[in-house]
């Protein structure tokens, strides 16, 4: 048993390695996305970075028992897949583009796991630390290249309870976080239901997904919709 246990883990131990790294690495680019409520997280950047490696170790075992130097081709093919699944999370809403780098994490997330299925472990560490310093904005970029421009921007709110009630809560929710109310109207849509168009402006460095996931934390709140801005 011992013996079979060790040959086991001499045949396959490095990619049991590079399974766990490619895990802890997409997996940390996948939290930041989660965190940053993106619909695209943890689960997907890890399972892409998976599939990744298991295609580059299959081709890499296929070119070197078969004799093929073409060893990129499934990678290549891999590649330019994984460009479509990364298209559907890019939206144009009323003139605003989302999700482009949500879109560029997933590609990354592929790349590095060709990189990790290839056996080059370091670029494959380093590189993630730089693109993950970069996507939470650990060395402050955003702050530097902030601006003191404002945009309006319209959300519709469903929310439940009394319609006073939670219109002041989401209010004062809106002044904790530094945001200015233009307008605000609010109607009743069902039995203790109600939904609250707001008009607000906002510095152009505060993302929509931030303000969305800050008014989401009330919890009379249902819904969330960006309409337009």
């Amino acid at each position: 048993m011992v013996e079979l246990l060790e040959y086991y883990l001499e045949y396959y131990g490095e990619v049991i390695i590079q399974i766990i790294l490619c895990v802890f690495l997409t997996g940390l680019v996948g939290y930041n996305r989660e965190k940053n409520a993106t619909p695209i997280g943890l689960r997907t950047h890890i399972l892409v970075g998976l599939s990744a490696v298991i295609i580059q170790i299959t081709a890499l075992r296929y070119a070197n028992e078969g004799g093929y130097t073409d060893h990129m081709r499934l990678a290549g093919q891999f590649i330019s897949g994984i460009a479509f699944l990364g298209t559907g999370t890019i939206m144009k809403e009323k003139g605003y583009i989302r999700g482009l780098t949500t879109a560029s994490s997933i590609f990354f997330a592929a790349c590095i796991g060709i990189t990790i299925g290839t056996g080059l472990y370091i670029e494959a560490i380093l590189v993630t630390l730089v693109v993950y310093a970069l996507l939470s904005d650990i060395m402050g970029i955003k702050q530097l290249l902030r601006t003191t421009g404002t945009r309006t921007i319209t959300l519709s709110i469903e929310v439940t309870g009394k319609c006073k009630e939670c219109e002041q809560i989401i209010l004062e929710k809106l002044e904790q976080m530094g945001i200015s109310i233009i307008e605000i109207e609010m109607r009743t849509i069902a039995l203790e239901q109600s939904k609250v168009v707001l008009r607000i402006s906002v510095k152009e460095d505060i993302s929509i997904n931030e303000i969305m996931l800050g008014i989401m934390e009330i919890e009379t709140v249902l819904k969330v919709e960006f309409l337009q801005g």
